[in-house]
Formats: structure tokens, C-alpha cells, sequence
């Protein structure tokens, strides 16, 4: 699963807001609040496109067990 605080924490070092984001993935502002918080999950083709982003892999902000 996505790590909300890790992603979050990627977001504030790269300064890219959820408004961006969501404009770069065709989504609502919504959609990325609720990545943000846990409540939804991005697709893994998202997901690397998030990475690819922040200058990070998916491991990176995947939560380990």
C-alpha cells in the first residue's frame, strides 16, 4: 500500500501541490487528497508516474511490513 506520510513527505521536499498533481494526472484535487490520507489507492501505472515525479522508486513510497 501507498505510505500516506511518505508520500505527503515527498510532495513538500519536490513543492508540488495536490492542485498540480491532480492537473498532471487528469484527476480531481479530491483524488489526491484522498491518496494523501489513505483512503484511496493510485493504480501502479500512477503510482510510477508519482515516483518517476519525486525523483523516487515505488518501493520508496510503498509502506513496508
Amino acid at each position: 500500500m501507498f505510505n500516506r506520510k511518505k508520500f505527503s513527505k515527498y510532495l513538500e521536499k519536490n513543492k508540488i501541490s495536490y492542485s498540480e498533481l491532480a492537473r498532471k494526472f487528469g484527476v480531481t484535487e479530491g483524488t489526491i487528497r484522498h491518496i494523501a490520507v489513505g483512503i484511496k489507492q493510485p493504480s501502479l501505472a500512477m503510482a510510477s508516474d508519482i515516483a518517476n515525479m519525486m525523483n523516487c522508486s515505488v518501493d520508496e513510497l510503498l509502506e513496508k511490513e
